[in-house]
């Protein structure tokens, strides 16, 4: 048995598919059955490639033309190189990706690590701030790790402490930018795919 399908000849749509065997095909009727071909999926690169289903099947719409006995539907794929710009908005929207992986990982430092979210950042800073004006002093408190451990610091530890998260997360957004930029200044879609986003991110210890 073979994968047949029944084609409304006007139209040129399926109307059903069924496994047959040699089906006797009735000249000039509206509808005929059609061998046919149901290709794979190729593999393809989605930043910049797109995959678009094809059919290929004659034109059968002349009913009083007999169909050939050589005529047979084929469901393929079409693979077409995205345009350039798209291909660096995809590839930069992974990096964008990547930057929030990272800061959703957070900050190791002495041993734990801190949430370094946009609301973390500014509640360190509000304290360093507060610290430096005289607002707050001491700290000499303590500071709650992603694991929800109290990690006590005095002043002279939580500013080191604070500084060393800020230039983290500073270096990350730098990173980002600095792989946006080499995206932008790929010359084609090729060089696009080929570029290394992983590469040169500040170390987490």
């Amino acid at each position: 048995m073979a994968l047949y399908a029944k084609i409304n000849r006007t139209t040129g749509a399926v109307i059903e598919y069924r496994e047959l065997t040699d089906p006797v095909r009735a000249m000039h009727k509206e509808h005929v059955m059609l061998p046919m071909t149901r290709n794979a999926k190729p593999p393809f690169n989605a930043d910049i490639e797109k995959l678009t289903a094809t059919v290929t099947q004659p034109d059968l719409s002349n009913l009083a033309v007999d169909v050939s006995p050589t005529a047979e539907r084929v469901e393929g794929w079409q693979v077409d190189t995205l345009p350039l710009a798209t291909c660096k908005a995809n590839k930069r929207a992974k990096v964008d990706a990547l930057l929030a992986v990272k800061i959703a990982a957070g900050r190791v430092y002495s041993g734990n690590t801190y949430q370094i979210r946009a609301q973390d950042l500014t509640n360190i800073t509000g304290i360093r701030v507060a610290l430096l004006s005289g607002i707050l002093s001491p700290h000499s408190g303590i500071w709650r790790s992603a694991a929800n451990v109290d990690v006590a610091m005095n002043d002279v530890e939580f500013a080191l402490f604070a500084a060393n998260v800020m230039a983290y997360v500073r270096d990350l957004i730098r990173k980002s930018s600095a792989h946006k930029d080499g995206i932008d200044a790929s010359a084609n879609a090729a060089a696009v795919s080929a570029y290394d986003i992983t590469a040169g991110w500040p170390a987490n210890t």
